[in-house]
């Protein structure tokens, strides 16, 4: 038989993708003749026949059925669809160890969800032995993960497909998805035997693998650590070290795209600031005459606020993630935890800018004997008062002579004490700071009370009181 003469007598399997799915419409009719050519005299002997009457059984149980059809006609489909309905259940009653294999290995693969289904609800997993059972989806190239998808399966043959899940390394990556990636459409199940230890395990013995997929390693690396998952900082900190050996290595033989930004001081520029994209690099240029310009406390504010934009309309923060940014193949490709922080390359960019932009700027006032915190110190201190009457909030700089980290630990400390004065604040219209240090804990954000009413500053909102001085027109 030539390619043609192939061509010309295949016929495309009918497959009921749901309600919502747009292919569903365009195969009313094909569904309708199948359960109008239904035969209960003569019934399909091999799988793929029966599975094809069974998503024709639910077209016209879910409704759908071509609108030219009469009532009468439309009552004698419905009424075959309750024959296929028995027929189906008669063909799976008659499964069983002897025969799960020659039955079941010629399925079609976009059948594989209705099969497990029907496995499932007639009961057949729970006569048959989980050796011909998963001897015979082997055959039917039924992938393991797509049987991690059925419930019963799994609790029928929980022993069995633990030790199906153990022996590759590579099943490691349902693991993973398992229990750490977000958003995916159809949840899967593990054996109740399978446990923490297990699942660290097999995780641990696939970072160690030949070649592990970097989209796993990242996951296991960004994942929350969490004993039920069986992960713990030892596994975070090996996926980690191996996910950038392997990132590195790729680099050495794949040249990839040069990305990121750089930031730097004009002394002739007039603009204030400039931004140029140079293939994917992004140019910042600031102006050295509007810098020297700009030395006073609120417009070393304001700087960040218009210059580096970040708050520039109603002080609302431009930094976060925000989803709109991400599009096309961005939401398409790539695995996102369950808890990670969805970004992007926006946003990537933004933070790469925002960290290079505070840098250069702090190193700058440096010269001009300004700390920053020092200027963070007078808006809470004194800005605050002199401008809105707000009295009491409380904000300590670090020690010039602190390094780095006991900045770092500094800040993180005033920040969450600014959130609490600010909530105190907002609820008893004054700052108590014997009450604020008795209840200091971790702040959530999310949990910081809003008061947009007070006189004065109405259109300003939460802990970023923007308010400085005049803003660049």
């Amino acid at each position: 038989m030539d390619d043609e003469t192939a061509d010309d007598q295949f016929t495309p399997r009918l497959r009921y993708y749901g309600a919502g799915d747009f292919a569903t419409y365009w195969q009313i009719h094909r569904a309708a003749e199948v359960v109008e050519g239904f035969d209960p005299a003569a019934p399909p002997d091999e799988v793929n026949g029966i599975l094809e009457l069974h998503n024709a059984r639910l077209f016209v149980e879910a409704g759908f059925i071509p609108k030219d059809v009469v009532e009468d006609d439309r009552k004698a489909l419905v009424a075959a669809a309750q024959r296929i309905r028995r027929t189906v259940a008669q063909w799976f009653a008659a499964l069983e160890d002897d025969n799960l294999a020659d039955m079941l290995t010629e399925t079609d693969w976009q059948y594989h969800e209705h099969l497990l289904d029907l496995l499932a609800g007639l009961g057949v997993f729970g006569r048959c032995s989980a050796a011909a059972m998963l001897t015979a989806l082997d055959g039917a190239n039924v992938h393991i993960g797509d049987m991690l998808t059925s419930k019963r399966l799994v609790e029928n043959y929980g022993i069995a497909i633990r030790e199906r899940l153990l022996a590759e390394p590579d099943r490691a990556e349902l693991v993973a998805r398992h229990h750490l990636e977000g958003g995916l459409k159809n949840g899967t199940i593990l054996p109740a035997s399978f446990t923490p230890a297990d699942s660290r395990a097999i995780m641990e013995s696939y970072i160690d693998s030949a070649k592990p997929n970097p989209n796993y390693l990242k996951l296991i690396a960004d994942a929350p650590i969490d004993s039920k998952s069986g992960v713990d900082a030892k596994l975070v900190v090996k996926a980690r070290r191996r996910y950038d050996a392997v990132v590195k290595d790729l680099f050495k033989t794949t040249p990839g795209i040069r990305t990121g930004c750089t930031v730097a001081i004009s002394s002739t520029q007039a603009e204030p600031v400039t931004a140029t994209l140079n293939d994917m690099v992004i140019e910042y240029t600031v102006s050295q005459t509007w810098l020297e310009d700009t030395l006073d406390f609120p417009s070393v504010l304001n700087n960040f606020q218009f210059l580096f934009e970040f708050a520039p309309q109603h002080g609302l923060l431009t930094l976060p993630a925000f989803v709109g940014e991400r599009r096309g193949l961005e939401l398409a490709i790539g695995m996102n935890g369950a808890k990670e922080y969805r970004a992007g390359h926006i946003f990537t960019a933004k933070d790469h800018a925002t960290l290079l932009q505070t840098l250069m700027y702090q190193r700058y006032l440096g010269t001009k004997d300004i700390d920053l915190e020092e200027v963070l110190r007078w808006y809470f201190e004194e800005h605050l008062l002199a401008e809105y009457g707000i009295a009491g909030f409380m904000f300590s700089p670090s020690s010039p002579t602190a390094n780095y980290l006991e900045r770092c630990r500094n800040l993180f400390a005033e920040m969450e004490s600014v959130a609490t004065q600010f909530g105190l604040l907002v609820e008893d219209g004054e700052i108590d700071h014997d009450v604020a240090a008795a209840g200091a804990e971790l702040v959530r954000y999310r949990t910081i009370p809003t008061d947009l009413e007070w006189s004065g500053w109405s259109d300003v909102g939460c802990v970023a009181v923007w308010g400085w001085g005049s803003s660049m027109g």
